[in-house]
């Protein structure tokens, strides 16, 4: 994993990528970034020494992403921020560069102020690869966010909703829904069709798919109902047979982001507070009766109280990081997160990492500590 760490200090606001032995660093991203092919890249200088380089990125005037949505936002500034992502993600698609290369916690994601513009750090270093994905970024915005106590909350329902919508979203889908949040329809004119590798449907002019880089001119596309998108980035240049999306597991860890230290170790933190002002579900604590709200698609139990969402301070027997609760397409599963001392569901043994479904009732148990899940309201 690359070293990547942030510097605040007299002045100076800069991310900082440094190589490994034996990567090589891409010249034509380099210059891509830097001439603003793409749009919503921070610009970044190059140092060598010797046969290792680092990359700096200035970010004066700028916003870190979890700062700016720990304060209440609204659904228009939402909106914004969302239309920003996603253009972004459609200029880099026309400048051949892959969003697997962009750096994602929130707090390595920056906002122009002014403009509510979203700013990436994207590393053009051969083989370099996040460990966070697009559609686990843009979930974790909700589980931080917080927004405005006076407004309709089910515009955030059907985010999460969009992008919960099977293991993988579709970009396009994001696209509509920012749309329908602007009051912007379609004319009656456009078509679409359904690219034949992913099944993602674009406009009928598109001569290159946005989801999975297919070329598309000289092969016939059909116009089927679509049965499955994927947002699973792979250079497909006039294959012979469809391609298959990439099968994904649930990685619990994956939701998460923090901050990197000058020692390149991660810190994971999650900001307490009201998330999205909403009630997915939630939690009864036995031992004392508490009702723990879930407000989030991801919320996490533990026993440290800077890296969970709900922090048991008074027993022992549980893990730092022991849990989460996950909400998705109106169903609920609790995953263990290789606990020390196990978690049970209904009395049944989770194994290390297992992802089970829960329902209103089920009886829950961290180590020893009984809990009874239910929906929210």
């Amino acid at each position: 994993m690359n070293k990547c760490k942030i510097i605040r200090k007299r002045g100076v606001a800069q991310i900082i990528v440094k190589s490994q032995k034996g990567q090589q660093l891409n010249e034509r991203e380099v210059y891509a970034i830097n001439n603003d092919e793409a749009k919503g890249l921070l610009h970044t200088s190059v140092f060598w020494n010797g046969k290792s380089f680092k990359l700096v990125y200035g970010f004066d005037g700028f916003i870190p992403l979890d700062q700016y949505i720990i304060d209440p936002i609204n659904k228009s500034i939402f909106t914004k921020l969302i239309q920003g992502i996603v253009d972004v993600l459609h200029s880099l698609n026309e400048a051949y560069l892959n969003p697997k290369y962009l750096l994602l916690g929130l707090n390595q994601v920056m906002v122009r102020p002014d403009t509510t513009e979203p700013y990436f750090v994207y590393v053009p270093i051969q083989g370099f690869e996040c460990d966070i994905t697009v559609k686990d970024f843009l979930l974790s915005i909700i589980q931080y966010a917080q927004f405005s106590e006076n407004e309709d909350s089910s515009y955030v329902r059907e985010y999460i909703s969009i992008l919960n919508n099977g293991i993988n979203f579709s970009v396009f889908e994001l696209e509509e829904y920012v749309k329908r949040l602007n009051g912007v329809n379609d004319s009656p004119s456009q078509k679409y069709k359904f690219c034949p590798y992913c099944r993602t449907k674009i406009p009928e002019s598109t001569t290159k798919c946005s989801n999975c880089d297919a070329i598309l001119i000289g092969y016939k596309v059909d116009k089927q109902d679509i049965t499955m998108s994927a947002f699973d980035w792979k250079s497909v240049d006039k294959p012979s047979t469809p391609s298959v999306p990439r099968k994904q597991v649930y990685d619990p860890m994956a939701v998460m982001t923090g901050n990197i230290g000058d020692d390149g170790n991660k810190t994971i933190s999650i900001h307490s507070g009201n998330r999205a002002n909403l009630t997915l579900a939630r939690l009864t604590r036995e031992r004392t009766g508490e009702c723990i709200p879930i407000s989030s698609a991801v919320f996490r139990i533990g026993k440290a109280a800077n890296s969970c969402n709900y922090a048991i301070t008074d027993n022992n027997t549980i893990s730092r990081i022991h849990a989460d609760i996950i909400i998705a397409d109106g169903r609920a599963y609790i995953a263990d997160l290789k606990s020390t001392n196990s978690t049970y569901v209904n009395g049944a043994q989770l194994k290390p990492g297992e992802r089970c479904e829960i329902g209103a009732g089920t009886r829950i148990m961290l180590a020893d500590e009984a809990f009874v899940f239910d929906f929210g309201n």
